[in-house]
């Protein structure tokens, strides 16, 4: 389970700076081709669980058996419940009837852990404590992507409470901040107790009076508990973790001060056992090595801060490194940094032997970036912050313990809005020109393209590879501005260019593992009409209409693929000179392949739009949502005629994500055999992106993918009402920012770091997945059963 240790304050905090809103499924108007979502096939049902303690569910004075009913997970991960004793009582707590791993556990009225059960898998997870009158909490955790039903019940009992609780007293305290004070150290001390099941740890402090030689000696052991030694100030001594019900035994030479003695149980199920603590002759000196008072062993480093507010300071950096580990009773280091001025940030995560994560969170507790791959891989974050203070966090996945370096990297940059205008610049905003076309335009006006055109930027010579189901690259309003792979004789049946495709004239069909890039469906015909159909007055506009289309497809003819294929796509694009790749597509989940491809990208100065997805959701779906870590990756909501957040568009919620909007409602473009339709979705709004991306690469080519998307998002003015992104696309601000060179720089491209496998390699060895766009025609006729069933649609 993720964040267990005894300092449960943590747990408190990371899950406080998580919560989200409250996960309703929206449900999408009928019209045309627009379709619930297959969220809609299983309703979630109304979350009525706080996420957090201040919201938590109230039940009330507990006198009888309480039941409640919920669902947790995804990107609701997190239910409260709170509840009043009047009198002490025993309160039974269950939490059963699981499809996926969640946990259970319960807090005191100041949001102290007091229990918790961690069961692997669906095992009934449940609580046996005894308790004094008073508020207490229930905390409901998913530790699975998915959701799962759950049925809670608490149940009170006031039978046999004087001989249970006179039985035997628990003398260890279950925090530091009440740990059980045995004193001044004069005379040997030894105590019995019990620790495990829902006791989840014993602490213990102790008072060195002089510099001594302390044996810590834990014995008469029936399960397995570990013994760790801590300073008073948060800095580990030693510890001893021998297996199963060995005795445990520590002989450290300690200068004067207070210590604690931590007690942990490494299985769930409790272990008698007897403490002793014994004081030799007194020392004559400070020790040279084992004091923690100077230098702690050669064999334990200095330990990051275990929470937010015991944080380790590091004030205001531009380049600073440190190498930890973590793990066992270390459950998080937690850092915390200044920046002076708005800075762009990368924080690295190398040198692992076990699954470690990193989080970034502002000082208002805010997440603001997260990469958590699995196994053993380097994790990075990068991102554009304003001044302030932020946290990193860096926590085990699981029961493992990891060495780890951690390295965090800032450059100042300027504000933006600090000299938008000089005297021979281009205004900002252009200013506005007589509305363009007719009704089906709408979409080109509203994110003000043709004041771009009126200033000669519109996308010539940027190419815009099309990731989606193909495009018909012959239709009138397309041809002229398909992309074409100069380097290869078309028919030939010889891979001229040598990039290991053969006759990829015109792009590659990664379904079908050929050059033909035929649309089977109409998705991507009408993904590629949004950014390029030409300007001639007929059909549809796009919004960058002098920019090269590269049609790479990747959807079959029922709008489902792979995710491998997705990133040879993504990898293929950027291998033949794409400066834009548009992804209206999403994944049921996070994919290694995806995101190493996106990394690929990125260190290839190649910017990404990606469709935030369909589910009406608090967060994006992926791969958009790997928006929040890497700096050349957008996501893209959709929002209506009247200028309204769509129903189905999903938000940003506390995911980190870095969101625009922009039209995803009655959206014409072209169809396959000289057709158009009107279409909906965040799949209509991520092309639109990408068209105004082209017009600011058309304006300045020298622009970096951050810096692109820096001038999306500060000029995203456009106000969009139910969304919680930057705003809309604004064609007008963003190219006269990019004209005027007045774009922040982004952080030098960084070489992968060391023992981290080669970004190729690190897609081959990742089992696929599944994308899809879904439709109506994608659901009747069935998914592929041989890719991972898709929940998450992000188009229609």
């Amino acid at each position: 389970m993720r964040h267990r240790s005894v300092c449960r304050s943590l747990v408190r905090e990371l899950l406080e700076a998580r919560s989200l809103l409250t996960a309703n499924t929206l449900a999408v108007e009928e019209s045309g081709w627009v379709h619930a979502s297959s969220e809609a096939d299983d309703p979630i049902p109304l979350d009525e669980a706080g996420d957090s303690f201040v919201m938590a569910a109230p039940l009330g004075n507990l006198r009888e058996t309480t039941i409640r009913v919920g669902r947790v997970g995804g990107i609701d991960a997190t239910d409260y419940y709170e509840f009043h004793l009047s009198e002490m009582a025993i309160v039974d707590v269950a939490l059963f009837d699981l499809q996926q791993d969640a946990t259970l556990a319960l807090f005191d009225a100041a949001e102290q852990m007091q229990a918790y059960s961690s069961e692997p898998g669906t095992t009934v997870e449940s609580i046996h404590r005894l308790l004094p009158a008073g508020d207490y909490f229930v905390l409901v955790l998913s530790t699975a992507d998915t959701t799962t039903p759950y049925q809670l019940a608490l149940s009170p009992s006031t039978d046999g409470l004087v001989s249970q609780d006179a039985a035997k007293p628990d003398l260890g305290g279950d925090a530091f901040g009440r740990a059980t004070d045995l004193g001044t150290l004069s005379a040997a001390v030894g105590l019995h107790d019990k620790v495990g099941d829902t006791d989840p740890a014993d602490v213990f402090l102790i008072n060195v009076p002089q510099n001594q030689s302390v044996t810590f000696q834990l014995d008469q052991l029936t399960a397995n508990v570990d013994m760790h030694v801590i300073t008073q100030g948060g800095q580990l001594v030693d510890r001893s973790r021998n297996a199963s019900t060995t005795s445990e035994r520590l002989q450290l030479n300690l200068t004067s001060g207070s210590y604690f003695v931590l007690l942990f149980p490494v299985d769930p199920k409790s272990s008698d056992y007897r403490l002793q603590i014994l004081p030799s002759a007194t020392a004559t000196s400070p020790p040279p090595t084992n004091s923690p008072a100077t230098t702690p062993p050669s064999t334990v480093t200095i330990d990051g801060g275990d929470t937010f507010n015991r944080a380790t300071q590091l004030g205001t950096i531009t380049s600073w490194q440190r190498r930890e580990s973590i793990g066992g009773p270390d459950a998080a280091d937690v850092f915390q940094f200044h920046l002076p001025e708005n800075s762009n940030v990368r924080v690295m995560l190398s040198k692992l032997s076990a699954d470690i994560d990193v989080y970034m969170f502002d000082a208002s507790y805010r997440l603001m970036g997260r990469n958590y791959q699995a196994g053993a891989v380097s994790e990075s974050i990068e991102t554009y912050l304003s001044k302030g203070s932020y946290f990193v966090i860096v926590i085990p996945h699981g029961n493992v313990s990891s060495d780890y370096l951690l390295q965090i990297q800032t450059e100042v940059q300027p504000t933006p809005a600090a000299s938008l205008r000089t005297t021979n610049d281009l205004p900002v905003p252009l200013p506005d020109v007589v509305q363009y076309g007719g009704s089906s335009n709408w979409s080109v006006n509203s994110v003000n393209a043709p004041e771009a055109w009126a200033y000669g930027f519109a996308g010539k010579d940027v190419v815009v590879a099309v990731v989606d189901s193909g495009v018909d690259r012959f239709h009138n309003d397309l041809a002229t501005n398909i992309w074409r792979n100069t380097e290869e004789v078309p028919g030939d049946r010889i891979d001229n260019d040598g990039n290991g495709y053969i006759d990829d004239v015109y792009g590659w069909n990664f379904v079908n593992d050929n050059a033909s890039v035929a649309d089977l469906t109409g998705h991507g015909t009408h993904v590629a009409g949004i950014v390029a159909s030409r300007s001639d007055g007929v059909g549809s506009t796009g919004i960058a209409f002098q920019s090269k289309i590269m049609p790479l497809r990747v959807l079959d003819a029922n709008g489902n693929g792979r995710t491998s294929n997705v990133a040879a796509a993504i990898m293929y694009a950027v291998d033949n000179g794409a400066d834009i790749i548009t992804l209206s597509l999403s994944s049921d989940g996070y994919s290694a392949a995806i995101y190493n491809a996106l990394v690929y990208a990125r260190d290839h100065n190649v910017f990404v739009t990606v469709a935030a997805g369909n589910g009406g959701r608090t967060e994006p779906s992926y791969p958009a949502i790997h928006s929040n870590e890497l700096t050349n990756v957008l996501s893209v909501g959709a929002y209506d005629t009247a200028g309204n957040r769509a129903a189905f568009s999903n938000r940003v919620g506390n995911s980190g994500a870095v969101q625009v909007e922009a039209p995803g409602v009655s959206v014409y473009s072209t169809q396959p055999n000289n057709d158009y339709g009107t279409w909906y979705g965040t799949s209509m709004a991520a092309p639109h992106a990408a068209g105004v991306a082209a017009l600011v690469m058309s304006a300045n080519t020298r622009l970096n993918p951050a810096q692109v998307r820096t001038a999306l998002v500060y000029m995203a003015s456009r106000q969009v009402p139910g969304a919680d992104s930057a705003g809309g696309l604004n064609a007008a601000g963003s190219v006269p920012l990019a004209a005027n060179a007045q774009v922040p720089n982004q952080i030098a491209a960084q070489p992968e770091l060391p023992g981290a496998l080669p970004v190729i390699e690190r897609i081959a060895v990742h089992a696929e997945g599944a994308v899809s766009r879904w439709d109506a025609a994608a659901y009747l006729a069935g998914r592929d059963d041989k890719a991972d069933p898709f929940t998450d649609p992000s188009d229609v």
